[in-house]
């Protein structure tokens, strides 16, 4: 399969699952000040808006991205997070759900898998609510590739600070 198409699929994912909720607390922004380290080696940095970085391994189409929204009255909840990441997932299946401490805050990850247009992938997600931020820390690639590039997003998360 065309590694674009992959990349557009995935783009769709996310587009249409990280909706800003506005309930009346303005226009949400991004996190400044945040700590990471851009995945290396096989990963290349990719442009889009919908995200506040993105990486994506050409030879796989396996993508690391993140995504900050910061409001100063509306506060989402960690499921409402969940739901927006996911929903675009046909056949939707979550394999492992559980609570953990990252970045000095209780987080929650999640390994998912199901099909976008009919594509086998798997996503591996965590959401962390910091300072008035929500992050969505996502790790998405098609169902056969996926475990080739997971210890770069381990990496990649270990690396990565919010404020």
């Amino acid at each position: 399969m065309n590694h674009i198409r992959l990349f557009i699929l995935i783009s769709f994912l996310f587009l249409t699952s990280c909706v800003s909720v506005n309930l009346g607390g303005g226009k949400a922004s991004k996190a400044t000040d945040i700590s990471y380290v851009a995945p290396k080696s096989s990963f290349d940095k990719i442009k889009n808006e919908g995200f506040d970085h993105a990486w994506q391994n050409p030879k796989n189409g396996n993508t690391i991205a993140f995504l900050s929204e910061c409001r100063s009255k509306t506060d989402i909840s960690m499921q409402l997070m969940e739901k927006e990441s996911l929903e675009a997932l046909e056949n939707l299946k979550i394999i492992k759900s559980n609570l953990f401490e990252y970045n000095e805050r209780e987080a929650k990850e999640l390994l998912a898998e199901g099909q976008v247009d009919g594509i086998p992938v798997k996503i591996q997600l965590v959401l962390l609510k910091k300072n008035e931020c929500n992050y969505t820390i996502s790790f998405v690639g098609r169902k056969k590739f996926f475990y080739v590039d997971q210890g770069t997003f381990q990496t990649f998360l270990t690396e990565f600070k919010a404020p």
